[in-house]
Protein backbone atom coordinates (compact mmCIF):
# COMPACT_ATOMS: atom_id res chain seq x y z
CA UNK A 1 0.00 0.00 0.00
CA UNK A 2 1.32 3.40 -0.96
CA UNK A 3 2.19 6.13 1.47
CA UNK A 4 1.86 9.75 0.42
CA UNK A 5 4.27 12.60 1.01
CA UNK A 6 2.25 15.74 1.74
CA UNK A 7 3.90 19.10 2.29
CA UNK A 8 2.41 22.60 2.48
CA UNK A 9 3.22 23.19 -1.20
CA UNK A 10 1.23 20.30 -2.68
CA UNK A 11 -1.56 20.55 -0.10
CA UNK A 12 -2.03 24.21 -1.08
CA UNK A 13 -2.29 23.22 -4.76
CA UNK A 14 -5.03 20.71 -3.91
CA UNK A 15 -6.89 23.28 -1.83
CA UNK A 16 -6.88 25.69 -4.80
CA UNK A 17 -8.73 22.98 -6.73
CA UNK A 18 -11.13 22.24 -3.86
CA UNK A 19 -9.67 18.80 -3.16
CA UNK A 20 -8.49 17.18 0.06
CA UNK A 21 -5.57 14.84 0.49
CA UNK A 22 -8.03 12.06 1.44
CA UNK A 23 -9.94 12.52 -1.83
CA UNK A 24 -6.75 12.42 -3.90
CA UNK A 25 -5.41 9.36 -2.07
CA UNK A 26 -8.72 7.58 -2.72
CA UNK A 27 -8.63 8.51 -6.44
CA UNK A 28 -4.97 7.43 -6.70
CA UNK A 29 -5.77 4.02 -5.21
CA UNK A 30 -8.50 3.59 -7.87
CA UNK A 31 -6.65 5.25 -10.75
CA UNK A 32 -6.05 4.61 -14.42
CA UNK A 33 -2.53 5.57 -15.52
CA UNK A 34 -2.40 7.18 -18.98
CA UNK A 35 1.14 8.57 -19.31
CA UNK A 36 4.60 8.28 -17.79
CA UNK A 37 7.80 10.17 -18.50
CA UNK A 38 11.42 10.25 -17.36
CA UNK A 39 12.58 13.76 -18.23
CA UNK A 40 13.08 16.34 -16.96
CA UNK A 41 11.89 14.52 -13.80
CA UNK A 42 10.07 11.18 -13.67
CA UNK A 43 6.32 11.44 -13.34
CA UNK A 44 2.95 10.02 -14.26
CA UNK A 45 -0.50 11.23 -15.29
CA UNK A 46 -3.45 9.31 -13.91
CA UNK A 47 -7.21 9.66 -13.65
CA UNK A 48 -9.41 8.48 -10.82
CA UNK A 49 -12.68 9.20 -9.09
CA UNK A 50 -13.01 10.81 -5.71
CA UNK A 51 -15.63 9.34 -3.33
CA UNK A 52 -18.40 11.66 -4.62
CA UNK A 53 -17.91 10.24 -8.15
CA UNK A 54 -16.20 13.22 -9.77
CA UNK A 55 -13.12 12.57 -11.88
CA UNK A 56 -9.73 14.05 -11.06
CA UNK A 57 -6.50 14.18 -13.00
CA UNK A 58 -3.47 13.44 -10.84
CA UNK A 59 0.11 14.35 -11.74
CA UNK A 60 2.45 12.43 -9.45
CA UNK A 61 5.76 10.64 -9.09
CA UNK A 62 7.35 8.03 -6.93
CA UNK A 63 9.62 9.35 -4.22
CA UNK A 64 13.12 9.92 -5.59
CA UNK A 65 14.77 8.49 -2.50
CA UNK A 66 14.40 4.87 -3.56
CA UNK A 67 11.19 4.15 -1.65
CA UNK A 68 8.81 2.92 -4.36
CA UNK A 69 5.88 2.91 -1.93
CA UNK A 70 6.14 6.67 -1.24
CA UNK A 71 4.06 8.81 -3.64
CA UNK A 72 4.49 12.55 -4.17
CA UNK A 73 1.44 14.20 -5.74
CA UNK A 74 2.48 17.26 -7.72
CA UNK A 75 -1.08 18.39 -8.37
CA UNK A 76 -4.62 17.15 -8.90
CA UNK A 77 -7.72 18.82 -10.24
CA UNK A 78 -11.28 18.04 -11.38
CA UNK A 79 -11.83 17.00 -15.01
CA UNK A 80 -14.89 15.81 -16.97
CA UNK A 81 -13.38 12.33 -17.26
CA UNK A 82 -10.31 10.46 -18.48
CA UNK A 83 -9.16 10.70 -22.11
CA UNK A 84 -11.18 8.55 -24.48
CA UNK A 85 -14.18 8.38 -22.18
CA UNK A 86 -17.50 8.49 -24.02
CA UNK A 87 -19.58 11.41 -22.81
CA UNK A 88 -23.36 11.10 -22.81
Amino acid sequence: MAQFLWIDWNEAKLAMHHLSTDEVEFAWEHRRDVAEWDAPKPGAESYGRVPNGRWVKIIWRRNGLGDEDLVFVITAYHVPGPPGRIKH
